[in-house]
């Protein structure tokens, strides 16, 4: 049977990766408007040189399947199958906190963070890393996640602070493919929340 560990995945250490496979939510359009003034707001506001995630990509991710050299077909395939097993409700998904990611130099994500707000992406990736290990596409043991969304990437680093709450309501989950050097995601799945 194969898995995760035959398909490939390689490292971006030396920038080979050009297609990052994920998991993600998406903001609604109003959402998106919304969180597109906020980020261009916060460039001003801290001095900022580094240009807002444009509103077609911005995202929340949940779960990871790799950077590949090539689309890894198997892999996309069998992670499609999987998740199609997934019940789950739409719920709402609120940021309630805004700062600098990060550590070390270079440019640093400007995201934003949730408390209680975020309890249904918890929810979400965990149903999704649990039909991925089934089908033995992830180890079994999950990774750290922290639900965020970055706004942009700068040198410039911004507090920690508290924002009045960014919400929308999640009624679907997405496949992505973030295409390396050509700034676009491509929509490998998608996957109604209806449970």
């Amino acid at each position: 049977m194969s898995d995760l560990f035959s398909l490939s995945p390689v490292s971006d250490a030396d920038g080979s990766a050009r297609h990052k496979i994920f998991f993600a939510v998406r903001p609604t359009e109003a959402a998106a408007d919304g969180i597109h003034r906020l980020a261009q707001g916060e460039r001003l506001r801290h001095g900022m040189t580094g240009w807002p995630t444009p509103r077609e990509r911005l995202h929340t991710s949940l779960n990871g399947l790799g950077g590949h050299r090539e689309p890894p077909q198997r892999l996309i395939a069998k992670a499609v199958a999987a998740c199609g097993t997934i019940s789950a409700r739409p719920f709402v998904i609120s940021f309630n906190r805004l700062g600098s990611w990060g550590r070390g130099g270079g440019q640093r994500a400007l995201v934003l963070r949730g408390d209680e707000g975020v309890a249904g992406a918890f929810a979400l990736h965990e149903a999704i890393h649990r039909v991925l290990a089934e089908a033995r596409l992830v180890h079994p043991r999950e990774r750290d996640f922290e639900p965020h969304l970055t706004l942009l990437r700068d040198r410039i680093e911004a507090p920690q602070a508290f924002i009045e709450p960014v919400s929308w309501r999640v009624r679907e989950f997405v496949l992505l493919d973030s295409i390396h050097g050509e700034g676009r995601h491509e929509v490998l799945g998608r996957w109604a929340l209806a449970g």
